[in-house]
């Protein structure tokens, strides 16, 4: 995916997300369709894919754009 589709993913997915503020993650999860939320499930219960998702180039940049660009 390049950067600039990426960007697009990730603006199109703030702007749904955007009231999700606040919520609690199963309330999150209750939103998303059963299958994503199982693969989100499966990820959180995983600590080495959720550590690897976490340190790749488009959850650092979310976390950017998350805070403000803060996030180092």
């Amino acid at each position: 995916m390049n950067n600039k589709s990426s960007q697009t993913n990730m603006d199109d997915f703030l702007q749904k997300h955007k009231n999700m503020k606040g919520k609690q993650p199963e309330e999150i999860l209750k939103s998303l369709k059963p299958e994503d939320a199982e693969k989100v499930r499966n990820i959180m219960n995983n600590p080495e894919m959720t550590k690897k998702i976490l340190n790749s180039p488009q959850a650092q940049a979310l976390m950017k754009k998350l805070m403000g660009g803060k996030h180092e």
